[in-house]
């Protein structure tokens, strides 16, 4: 989504409202991995579902097998079918499609929760819920599906930071969690780990689980002390 803008977006579902996706939109989400291809899920049988357009769906395309099966003389058609968000980013939400992903290009740009309530004409419990799946899914991929970044050629910039909440919402921070952080140039693949410590030794181990050797590594802090032990180039 590194391109995408809010008229890309609406101009991609061909509307403002986008309640019924098209088969562009359907390929586009699942080039993003948002909506799986086909051949993931099964009937009862064993078949294979397949997407296909359906009216009475609200987004116009639902998961169903059509395939024909023989019982002794009876032929049956399968005709088994679930819905389309169903273990997605978009399950168990009414939300039209078009306003999920306006959505999350609002959260990853760091805008108030007013301006995308406002913008998207939704409650504030549906915006408060919504922030906070999109929290949980940073941090299921960033923290618990998080991989190796770096290697041979690759650079990796290191930071930390605290993450915290200000005491009645003003003043210093006084209560929070230290992170160290990498990204890779180039790719934008990145890992988070919260840390209990801030000294050297927490560092290296950070470094040596989460960044693949022969990487260069970029990094404000630390980087002689690092230079002797650390099997990567540290600028």
């Amino acid at each position: 989504m590194n391109t995408l803008n809010l008229f890309k977006i609406y101009k991609m579902f061909e509307s403002e409202d986008g309640l019924k996706i098209n088969a562009n939109v359907l390929e586009q989400l699942q080039e993003w991995n948002l909506i799986p291809r086909e051949g993931q899920y099964l009937c009862a049988r064993g078949h294979p579902l397949k997407l296909l357009e359906c009216t009475a769906s609200s987004d116009g395309f639902v998961w169903r097998c059509r395939k024909i099966s023989k019982s002794g003389k009876q032929v049956r058609t399968c005709n088994q079918q679930i819905s389309l968000r169903k273990n997605t980013f978009f399950d168990r939400s009414r939300l039209s499609m078009v306003k999920l992903i306006a959505f999350s290009y609002f959260w990853l740009k760091n805008v108030t929760q007013d301006f995308i309530i406002d913008e998207l004409s939704i409650t504030r419990p549906t915006a408060v819920d919504w922030c906070n799946f999109c929290r949980e899914v940073v941090y299921d991929g960033m923290v618990v599906k998080g991989r190796e970044i770096g290697g041979v050629g690759s650079i990796v910039e290191i930071d930390e930071s605290k993450f915290g909440r200000r005491k009645y919402h003003r003043g210093h921070a006084v209560e929070g969690q230290w992170v160290f952080g990498g990204v890779e140039r180039g790719t934008n693949k990145c890992f988070l780990v919260p840390v209990e410590k801030r000294d050297k030794e927490t560092l290296l181990a950070v470094i040596k689980n989460w960044i693949l050797p022969n990487t260069t590594i970029v990094s404000d802090f630390w980087k002689v002390s690092l230079m002797p032990k650390c099997p990567y180039m540290c600028i």
